[in-house]
């Protein structure tokens, strides 16, 4: 009966263990196939967003016509050439921190090539208060998608 019972504990051991190095060997690939798709987004687009500058003014120098009252100069530090951009402006009035403009996604396909940059003047976008002059309002991007050529 014993030479049973020691048979059994070392199949189910043995069982065990493999079972063991499958499931290790299992998330070790899945682990590297995750790190292959992580690193590969990151070396192809996620390390060239920081390079990408966006400085928006309200000076009246930039942009006279009250009708579009924001510039915006998109300035690519990066290596890579950028396609288009996605972005949505933030308004707050001095010293306050309440985001007075309503979501509107903007959108620009000029092309800018690396070191290179972009200026428009934009209309403001709808605000959720009245506000007499918008240039008097501190503007800033809030979200912003780039998309770079292949």
């Amino acid at each position: 009966m014993s030479q049973a019972v020691e048979a059994f504990r070392q199949i189910s051991w043995l069982i065990f263990k493999w079972i063991l190095i499958a499931s290790g060997s299992l998330i070790g690939l899945a682990l590297i196939i995750w790190a292959g798709i992580y690193g590969f987004g990151w070396y192809t687009h996620d390390r060239h967003v920081p390079n990408v500058q966006f400085i928006v003014s309200t000076d009246r120098k930039e942009c006279v016509d009250d009708k579009w009252p924001i510039h915006l100069i998109i300035g690519n530090g990066s290596e890579r050439t950028i396609d288009k951009v996605s972005f949505a402006f933030v308004a707050r009035r001095p010293e306050r921190s309440t985001d007075l403009a309503r979501y509107h996604s903007y959108s620009d396909d000029h092309i800018i090539p690396p070191q290179k940059g972009y200026g428009i003047c934009w209309a403001a976008p709808e605000l959720s208060e009245k506000v007499d002059e918008v240039r008097t309002l501190e503007w800033t991007i809030g979200s912003k998608s780039i998309t770079f050529r292949d």
